[in-house]
């Protein structure tokens, strides 16, 4: 497939709806912002790329479809070369991963009942990126449930959670974290929406013994009860005495319970 890079200075960038579509493989050399009133359309099975340290950002107001299959999804990913993408080192600054997917929603202002948009069949690879920020490589800020947020995995979250969830009330359905650096599923803010379907695998050869937590699931209730979710059938696997197990998770029973699940 061909391959467009999009920079500051493309002109698709001043439109009201940019539009990706399948048959063209898309490099992001510059930050994409959707503001209110606009809108980010990706077409089933197609291929974006993302430079180090950028992101994709949907503002409230704005909305994001991506609306993939089982057979054609749509892959967010790393564009370093195969084999260079996410930690390659021990302070890991010089981390090949990009900053991840944000959409801050509508569900805390006067347009609650407007949809931020739909992810379905999306794969969101190698992103998480900035360790001083804490951006996860899918945060979802106060998204309403006019939202839909289904069969979505993200994988090889390097220094940020996979899946945040901050406020709102947005359901997901059969959501994937895999070997994920950090927490897999990180619920704060007053969240109250359902999950189903939730896997977080720990990977043996991908885990967390440089940073943070290392929870499948961290509920973080803010020092009150606002945060509430509602979670159905939720495995978490692993790693912990796996062949190839980090020494990071090689704690005492006390420091273990705490990591593995706090609420």
């Amino acid at each position: 497939k061909p391959e467009i890079v999009i920079d500051a200075q493309d002109s698709r960038l001043q439109a009201s709806t940019i539009y990706l579509s399948q048959d063209t493989v898309y490099v992001l050399a510059t930050n994409l912002n959707r503001s209110s009133g606009q809108s980010l359309v990706v077409e089933a099975g197609t291929l974006i790329k993302v430079n180090d340290r950028l992101s994709i950002t949907i503002e409230e107001g704005a909305n994001i479809k991506a609306e993939g299959t089982k057979d054609k999804p749509v892959i967010f990913t790393s564009s370093t070369f195969p084999g260079a993408q996410g930690l390659q080192c021990s302070n890991c600054t010089s981390a090949h991963a990009w900053s991840g997917i944000a959409i801050n929603g509508n569900s805390a202002s006067l347009m609650a009942d407007l949809s931020s948009g739909t992810l379905q069949y999306v794969r969101i690879e190698f992103a998480g990126s900035n360790e001083n920020e804490g951006i996860p490589s899918l945060l979802l800020n106060n998204v309403n449930q006019q939202t839909i947020l289904r069969n979505i995995q993200v994988s090889y979250s390097s220094f940020s959670a996979s899946f945040e969830l901050r406020g709102g009330n947005v359901n997901g359905f059969n959501w994937i974290s895999y070997a994920s650096n950090r927490s897999d599923f990180y619920i704060h803010g007053g969240y109250t929406g359902m999950m189903q379907n939730i896997l977080a695998y720990r990977h043996p050869y991908f885990p967390n013994s440089i940073f943070g937590t290392i929870a499948g699931l961290y509920i973080d209730g803010d020092g009150d009860s606002a945060t509430a979710p509602v979670i159905s059938n939720m495995t978490v696997l692993g790693p912990d005495l796996q062949p190839g197990t980090g020494a990071g998770y090689f704690l005492d029973p006390p420091q273990r319970r705490s990591a593995l699940l706090t609420t």
